[in-house]
């Protein structure tokens, strides 16, 4: 399963000016993109830079940790989540580039292009943008990446430097996953779009599929897991919160009680948190991102704790873990 994640992060940063310098905010992030105190504790390194003169985007820089690059971009918003504006280049961790996207309001669009650690190009995908004047935050779930992108496949070559798909037309391998449980895909492009007879399996062999697609538009599909069929026509299907997540909204709004405290001291902001909707629709994995206060932390993490549960997510027939980034605000008025 492919997933998107997402860091959110905006307090214990160390703002600064000095002369001849932007101000800019430095974070320092575990990749469960939890925000850590000190750079030891970190995997990567997150810079702010206010905007250059006459812009209104945020520079972003990221670094692994070994100091190489991570991520150069421009973002119009980063908190509480990133939206990325314009072309973002990733490298791996070795300094070799890994990706070129361009973003309109968090959303790619137009050609993309991703590399193998070696310096080989991989692919090249062209974004359809749509809703462009909706800003998306980046990777805000991980059911935005379990459905496919919508867009051509232009090109797309093994490690090794082979082309297997040209100018939209070829059979591709694909390989996606954790490198510990890899799902290996294999099918046919036409015309930039999936077409024909495409077969999926995890290396753990814990399931496999099998679906059928007309210039680029899915037909029906089969998993098979433990021997049992689970045959599908929509590709995946987000966890629901009883009729929709406005229902969500309205239950954290209802449970929310502003500790005595917090008050006192008047503490305001918002608590990033993620958590993960499991196969049964509980909420488990409960991360505070970016601590607040101790008890409007808690009383976020809370809230989510004693959450009824939800619809599970479904993938091919199958219910699937589903991770989101929801940041809970505190605000106490005037």
């Amino acid at each position: 399963m492919k997933s998107l994640m997402f860091s959110v992060c905006f307090l214990l940063s160390v703002s600064f000016s000095l002369a001849q310098q932007k101000k800019q905010n430095v974070y320092f992030l575990k990749n469960d993109n939890r925000q850590v105190a000190h750079r030891d504790d970190a995997d990567f390194i997150r810079v702010i830079q206010e905007p250059d003169s006459g812009e209104t985007n945020f520079v972003v820089h990221e670094y692994h940790k070994n100091g190489e690059k991570k991520t150069i971009g421009k973002v119009s918003a980063f908190e509480p989540f990133l939206v990325f504006e314009g072309a973002v280049i990733t490298y791996f961790d070795n300094g070799s580039r890994e990706g070129i996207v361009n973003y309109e309001n968090g959303r790619p669009s137009g050609s993309a292009y991703f590399y193998f650690r070696n310096g080989k190009m991989k692919k090249q995908f062209d974004y359809l943008l749509t809703d462009k004047d909706d800003k998306k935050p980046s990777g805000l779930n991980t059911m935005q990446a379990l459905n496919e992108p919508e867009g051509k496949l232009i090109f797309f070559a093994d490690s090794l430097g082979k082309v297997l798909v040209k100018d939209g037309n070829g059979r591709a391998i694909e390989i996606s996953g954790k490198a510990d449980d890899e799902l290996v895909e294999e099918g046919d492009y036409l015309n930039g779009l999936k077409n024909g007879t495409w077969f999926g399996s995890y290396r753990s062999g814990k399931s496999s599929y099998e679906e059928s697609y007309d210039a680029g538009k899915f037909l029906s599909g089969k998993s098979v897991k433990d021997s049992v069929s689970y045959p599908y026509t929509t590709l995946s299907t987000p966890p629901k919160y009883k009729t929709d997540v406005n229902e969500f909204y309205k239950y954290v709004g209802k449970s929310i009680r502003y500790p005595k405290d917090a008050i006192a001291n008047r503490i305001s902001g918002s608590v990033a948190l993620s958590f993960v909707i499991d196969k049964d629709g509980k909420l488990t994995d409960i991360l505070i991102l970016n601590p607040l206060f101790p008890s409007l932390d808690d009383m976020a993490r809370r809230v989510l704790i004693d959450s009824p549960k939800w619809q599970p997510g479904i993938q091919r027939g199958l219910p699937v873990r589903v991770k989101y980034n929801f940041p809970i605000k505190f605000s106490l008025g005037r």
